[in-house]
């Protein structure tokens, strides 16, 4: 571990309105004095990832989320390639992110975004920012990808939702927040729902692959209760995700502190 660039990087799955969860976890890691260093994110993961960055605590983070949504979107009535558009949540990056590059941010961010051209998963921590989080974000069939440098992206979760391997060489220790745990879905009754089922399967496989490189790894007991696109429910998935931190037993930080 010797030698390596920061102590602690935090990894954020994907999983729409469900990443309120990630705000309240951080927020009592920091209670418990555990902070990141550095962090690498998918769809909303990479969304919390940019703003906690750019200096906001998860509270303020909460705040500006909750009232935005987390995943703000508008309905398309006529769609081409996606359901819905992301334009809402682009404005509040916009609006609310005094950076305009990844690579402007005080804390290290790495955005994980599927390459649909090529099939590959891609990483990055420099070029505009908000390009590359929409493009992280955007679930396909559900949102318009993202078209970048001649390039279609959609959201990094298809590919690869808890990407621990974009910074688990930069970093001593590396927890990995998961908030997309399959479960049992009784009523599939409309595009909308099926569409958000079968992301929701396709990446549970893609999580896999970035727990075993985690020295921490938090699935937060309740979180698949709460649906994709579900931001009214704000205030409970943020709780979730508080509860869960404040668990882990004292034992398992001892090595981020």
């Amino acid at each position: 571990m010797a030698g390596k660039k920061y102590k602690t990087g935090f990894v954020l799955g994907g999983g729409g309105a469900r990443g309120f969860a990630h705000l309240g976890l951080i927020e009592a890691l920091a209670e418990r004095g555990v902070v990141p260093d550095i962090f690498a994110g998918v769809s909303a993961g990479a969304i919390v990832a940019v703003y906690l960055a750019a200096g906001y605590s998860p509270k303020e983070a909460f705040k500006l989320l909750k009232n935005k949504g987390l995943l703000s979107y508008t309905k398309v009535q006529w769609p081409t390639d996606g359901l819905l558009s992301l334009e809402g949540l682009r404005s509040g990056l916009v609006n609310n992110i005094m950076f305009e590059n990844l690579e402007d941010l005080p804390t290290p961010v790495h955005v994980g975004v599927s390459n649909m051209n090529s099939g590959k998963i891609e990483y990055y921590s420099n070029g505009k920012l908000c390009d590359w989080v929409i493009a992280s974000s955007s679930i396909p069939v559900l949102f318009s990808p993202q078209k970048i440098n001649g390039k279609i992206y959609a959201d990094g979760g298809l590919l690869n939702n808890l990407p621990s391997e974009a910074i688990a060489e930069l970093c001593e220790n590396v927890i990995g927040i998961n908030i997309s745990p399959i479960h049992q879905e009784d009523v599939l009754d409309s595009l909308l729902k099926i569409a958000t089922r079968t992301f929701q399967i396709s990446v549970d496989v893609t999580a896999n692959q970035g727990k075993a490189l985690c020295d921490l790894y938090i699935e937060p007991q309740g979180i698949s209760e709460i649906e994709l696109l579900d931001t009214k429910s704000a205030d409970k998935t943020y709780d979730i995700g508080y509860q869960a931190g404040i668990e882990i037993p004292e034992e398992s930080l001892k090595r981020f502190l």
